[in-house]
């Protein structure tokens, strides 16, 4: 176990461990305590810095307080290292959202264990994936669509363009 902790924080520097969900890290819905978070939402690469304010930490066991992100439907969950801020307050950072990514916003429990007793419940959200249209991305549109659907060689009126007298016009500047 020494081993797997050592090698998962070095290639994760902000996780304690990886693994299977046991039933004492499950949670409940009945086992939601007050608990707060900032910020609730995170991007699904992780890196989000979180503050999580814990009524019911005991600061004279900080040490065997756990914060565990459960992805209960992989049957996995991630814990990750924390710091203690002031006496309800600790900070830790989100880790990778390990769901499929989606088009809608995903909840993941983060659960505070202390003493082997769920202290807190938090639903995190990670943002979706959805990705906006970049410049880049009209631009390949745009090269995508011919010619004369952005150009119509038929008139609807008025605004007739001949592009050779726009040339030849051009042609006329150029010394």
């Amino acid at each position: 176990m020494v081993a797997e902790l050592s090698l998962t924080a070095t290639i994760f520097p902000f996780f304690l461990s990886i693994g299977a969900v046991d039933a004492a890290v499950t949670a409940t819905d009945h086992d939601r305590k007050l608990v707060s978070c900032a910020p609730e939402k995170g991007n699904r690469a992780g890196g989000d810095k979180v503050f999580m304010v814990l009524p019911e930490l005991d600061t004279t066991a900080v040490e065997a307080l756990r914060i565990c992100f459960d992805f209960a439907s992989l049957n996995q969950h991630i814990i990750v290292r924390h710091k203690l801020i002031d006496s309800k307050t600790i900070e830790f950072y989100t880790p990778a959202c390990l769901l499929i990514p989606s088009d809608q916003d995903q909840m993941v429990p983060i659960i505070a264990i202390q003493n082997d007793k769920i202290i807190g419940r938090f639903d995190f959200v990670y943002q979706s994936s959805t990705i906006q249209p970049t410049a880049d991305a009209r631009l390949i549109n745009l090269l995508n669509t011919s010619f004369d659907d952005v150009f119509p060689t038929t008139s609807n009126g008025p605004h007739d363009i001949d592009f050779g007298e726009i040339v030849s016009g051009l042609a006329d500047y150029s010394g």
